[in-house]
């Protein structure tokens, strides 16, 4: 079932890295620290690209499973790339080019499995999201700067709000 499945990864992106080549289409996960592309390419004919780390097969669904588990973060077993993957899979189901049957499987484990790893083996870390490290460490700040306007900002900006702060947000794409 794994063969054929490929994940392209690039920690800490600048957007100028030269996207991999494939005959099959690829699928982009982007993170605030990590941009992955997956493909499933039984030709198995890639231009393996030397801006990226490239998984192939059980290697590459390990290690999607450990970055979904939160095991390649800054904090140990957070909840927000698993939220960002579960978001990234519902819309590709609305894609132009929804995700192949093969991807659809490995993604549909993928969920399975890193919910059952994270039940069994991530309980009492503490706070497991950067919103609940923010929501403890910010007390009563009068002025708070904001950089970035993604998902994370949008979580985070009622609770920095409802103590009526001054709020800067810094953003590249101003949305």
């Amino acid at each position: 079932m794994l063969t054929g499945f490929y994940i392209f990864h690039k920690k800490h992106p600048t957007g100028l890295e030269q996207l991999p080549q494939t005959s099959a289409p690829l699928y982009a996960f982007k993170t605030c620290l990590r941009h992955i592309y997956f493909a499933h390419d039984e030709s198995e004919k890639l231009d393996l690209s030397p801006d990226f780390e490239v998984f192939q097969n059980q290697k590459a669904y390990q290690f999607i499973a450990e970055v979904l588990c939160g095991l390649h973060s800054p904090v140990v077993g957070e909840t927000e790339v698993f939220g960002q993957f579960k978001n990234f899979w519902q819309e590709g189901q609305f894609l132009p080019h929804p995700f192949p049957y093969a991807l659809k499987q490995i993604f549909s484990n993928l969920i399975t499995d890193v919910k059952k790893v994270r039940g069994l083996h991530l309980q009492d870390l503490g706070g497991q999201s950067y919103g609940s490290l923010i929501r403890k460490d910010l007390t009563s700040p009068s002025d708070v700067a904001l950089i970035g306007a993604g998902s994370f900002a949008a979580d985070i900006l009622p609770w920095i709000y409802k103590d009526q702060n001054s709020i800067q947000v810094f953003a590249r794409c101003p949305n």
